[in-house]
């Protein structure tokens, strides 16, 4: 196991033996190992036990592995559909940020929510009290929280990658390929991404959903002054707020567990865990550098 792991941590490896050694070692006992050492450590917990040290380490050598797999895949799909690659160019797609973050007001209290999600008046205070449980009983300073993110100087709203394209194609009445109505990306959209998809009338297909939620996130930017758009925008978001409704509600009660934080990505790894204290040469090869940094501490 030692060597194996001294073996990933060499620095002499040009990263495309570096990318297909992270690769091959995807199926290899060696990772089994480091998965049962894993055990069920998330890579987002704040921790330095050993049980979170391999759990980054399975994460970055899928994401390193996963480049080479990217590049396999695109090669065998230009044998498949070679019409794709022929006379095709590539442009950025932007979106203008035209939302500012809302002030705190009563309504976004914890009460405040509930009291605007369910209008029968003895199931609101169900909630409420249950809410409240849970709050108390697992410390989650769910108040605090609100307000400390209403007032963090940093938050900035953003528009997901998805979100944009598919707004692109619609406004744009842009044709799909072939009449597949379908967006690709890297990783499976989050909670809200795949929600908009849902509510969306061009009901485009996206590859599935992690069910991660980002307080962020932010529906594409529309004009007052084009009225349609915005009523459309508005059905849009109703539809989208009528299922998450359901979904909270149906998770505030006692047997709920809740989803444990897990990465977005499709090899079962994500890309949100940051080393401090790393030096320059780390910073410029995020991943490698950060495989190299956990590696450290069982190689030493």
């Amino acid at each position: 196991m030692k060597e194996w792991l001294v073996s990933l941590s060499d620095s002499k490896l040009d990263p495309l033996s570096f990318c297909r050694l992270c690769y091959e070692a995807r199926d290899s006992e060696f990772l089994k190992a480091v998965e049962q050492r894993a055990k069920n450590s998330s890579i987002h917990e704040d921790n330095t036990s050993y049980e979170a040290r391999f759990a980054r380490i399975r994460h970055f050598i899928g994401r390193i592995g996963s480049h080479l797999k990217a590049a396999r895949v695109l090669v065998k799909a230009g044998r498949h559909y070679p019409q794709l690659f022929v006379g095709y160019s590539i442009e950025i797609a932007t979106q203008h940020l035209g939302f500012t973050p809302p002030s705190y007001r009563g309504k976004s209290s914890i009460n405040g929510i509930i009291n605007r999600m369910v209008t029968d008046p003895q199931a609101c205070q169900y909630y409420q009290k249950e809410l409240q449980s849970q709050d108390e009983k697992f410390h989650l300073l769910l108040e605090k929280r609100i307000r400390d993110e209403y007032q963090n100087p940093k938050f900035k709203l953003r528009i997901h990658a998805e979100v944009i394209l598919l707004d692109l194609f619609h406004r744009q009445k842009l044709r799909f390929w072939d009449g597949i109505r379908y967006i690709g990306v890297s990783k499976p959209a989050c909670f809200l991404c795949y929600q908009y998809f849902r509510a969306h009338p061009l009901q485009v297909q996206t590859s599935g959903c992690s069910n991660n939620l980002y307080i962020q996130w932010q529906p594409p930017y529309v004009q007052e002054d084009l009225p349609t758009l915005v009523k459309e925008q508005e059905d849009i978001l109703n539809t989208m707020i009528r299922g998450i409704r359901l979904f909270v509600l149906d998770k505030i009660v006692p047997e709920y567990q809740g989803i444990k934080a897990h990465p977005d990505s499709t090899t079962g790894l994500g890309t949100s865990v940051f080393a401090d204290g790393m030096e320059e040469p780390y910073l410029r090869d995020t991943c490698r550098g950060k495989l190299r940094y956990h590696l450290a501490v069982f190689i030493a």
